[in-house]
């Protein structure tokens, strides 16, 4: 008789002779980490990818709810699917590698209906939404165990954005791909909330059937991991999720001032701030600047920063904004230019 562990020993033997060779690995749309069928691969799987080719197997996509996917794994009828949060649970039903990448996992709101304030950590008394199928680790997923559930991430957050829902988990970086790839005018309106215990870095794994197959692959792909590391000399960091804004701005003219100077910083302001220095007409550089001047924004004035506890503008419209300048003669430069001058585009 074949005992369960001589299997479990073919099965890796097999692996290492068949390089190269296929594995299903069940998955679902989930951008920007794993894109749709006939895209590039997302960013959590390419990464899947990578480590997989240490392991000497090649990844074979198949697209499926998550939920289904689970399913299938607990009847064996597929091997490994990816990627998850860790939850003690799931670990009951599957083996788990260890973490391939990491994400950020908020719970938001929709300013439109709410404020910062209405919510606590405890999340009491709120309309909750989720994503069947999903985990947003174990503290989250103990609070929304009641919440109303949908298929698709889409589904629950046009929930949000109609106030069907008060709350929804959701990583950030699908948040952001969402919001600007299908609301982009309503962006602003989704915060989330400000609570630690809400705002949690997880990793992210690949789950295997319990079987002597499910167990060689998990093995297979942490070995894989570990050599990467060893090799790379760090572990495996995501790419950030988005880039900071800016504030790209047009130079114009106001009344009174027909034409636009830039003032240099002095080589001792080492700050790089328009209003600390103490300026020295005489001994100041100010550069003519164009009309069309595009520049970007490296520290605005204390006054825009702050609140004045006064109405006279003067002061805020005379105040400098330090500026990196786009386009034009002066290109490149760093340049202090006036409030009045700052159109933001």
């Amino acid at each position: 008789m074949i005992t369960r562990s001589v299997l479990c020993l073919m099965f890796v033997y097999s692996l290492s002779v068949n390089a190269g060779e296929p594995v299903t690995v069940l998955t679902n749309d989930w951008p920007p980490y794993i894109n749709s069928e006939n895209e590039e691969a997302g960013r959590a799987a390419k990464m899947l990818e990578v480590v997989s080719a240490y392991a000497g197997i090649s990844v074979d996509w198949h697209y499926i709810p998550y939920a289904d996917a689970q399913s299938l794994l607990a009847l064996q009828e597929y091997t490994v699917s990816f990627p998850y949060l860790y939850t003690e649970a799931r670990a009951k039903k599957f083996y788990y590698s260890d973490a391939l990448y990491n994400t950020r996992i908020k719970v938001y709101f929709n300013r439109r209906f709410y404020q910062q304030s209405s919510f606590d950590d405890t999340l009491n008394n709120v309309k909750l939404g989720r994503v069947t199928g999903y985990s947003y680790g174990e503290y989250i997923d103990t609070l929304i165990e009641n919440a109303r559930a949908f298929e698709t991430e889409m589904g629950a957050l046009k929930a949000l954005l109609n106030n069907e829902i008060d709350v929804l988990p959701m990583t950030e970086a699908v948040m952001q791909q969402l919001l600007k790839q299908y609301f982009p005018e309503q962006e602003k309106l989704v915060a989330a909330i400000e609570q630690p215990a809400l705002n949690a870095e997880h990793g992210l794994h690949v789950i295997a059937s319990k079987t002597p197959e499910g167990l060689a692959l998990i093995n297979r792909i942490n070995e894989a991991i570990s050599t990467r590391m060893q090799l790379q000399g760090d572990y495996i960091q995501p790419a950030p999720a988005s880039v900071e804004k800016i504030d790209e701005v047009l130079l114009t003219t106001s009344e009174g001032y027909p034409a636009i100077l830039g003032r240099a910083l002095s080589g001792s302001n080492t700050q790089r701030q328009c209003d600390a220095e103490v300026v020295a007409t005489e001994m100041a550089n100010y550069y003519t600047l164009p009309l069309g001047t595009h520049a970007i924004v490296l520290q605005w004035s204390s006054t825009i920063l702050h609140p004045s506890h006064t109405d006279r503008i003067y002061k805020n419209m005379m105040e400098e904004s330090l500026l990196l300048i786009l386009n034009g003669p002066h290109v490149g430069k760093e340049l202090c230019v006036k409030n009045m001058h700052i159109n933001i585009k």
